[in-house]
């Protein structure tokens, strides 16, 4: 059934998310060496400034997006523009790029932060095939079973350049 293979693809796309911005995702230089947090009391400005140091860095072809922590979801929806009383994002989009959130986001410094980087400089490797073990003991007092999904993934940035970063620290909420 296909409600199934959503519920999996939904799993391993949470696990994913998890893995690439916690702070045990052995990633190197999120918030650290070469990659300056920006700073901002605005999240509209903060978004724009992060838009202006990627295109200063010369990274802007490929995939440009944004993901933001779930926390700021409020903040970016009820800001407007630096110049004017247009809202920040319209479908889905700050200045037509998209806009992804993530629970995860807030990991990387403890801080609500919102990433603005050339996706495509991100390398997500899968290392192997997908291992599924079907468990019909642990949840058998329920009248259910239990699949464990397993599998290898290796992340890395290509180019350190390509992803900006930026907390917004407008109230004591998010400082």
């Amino acid at each position: 059934d296909n409600k199934y293979a959503l519920i999996l693809g939904r799993a391993v796309a949470e696990a994913l998310d998890s893995a690439a911005f916690t702070t045990n995702a052995n990633v190197t230089g999120w918030a650290g060496t070469g990659l300056t947090a920006s700073s901002n009391a605005d999240a509209g400005k903060l978004a724009l400034t992060l838009i202006e140091k990627l295109y200063e860095s010369k990274a802007m072809k490929g995939r440009p997006a944004f993901v933001a922590s779930a926390g700021l979801y409020a903040e970016i929806y009820s800001s407007l523009q630096v110049t004017g009383v247009t809202p920040l994002i319209m479908n889905e989009r700050i200045n037509s790029f998209p806009v992804y959130f993530s629970s995860a986001v807030a990991d990387v410094s403890a801080k609500e932060m919102m990433f603005f980087a050339n996706w495509n400089d991100y390398a997500v490797c899968q290392w192997g095939g997908v291992e599924l073990l079907i468990d019909p003991y642990t949840q058998a007092l329920a009248g259910t079973t239990r699949l464990v999904l397993n599998s290898f993934f290796d992340m890395a940035q290509k180019r350190e350049a390509s992803f900006q970063l930026g907390s917004f620290r407008g109230t004591d909420t998010y400082s």
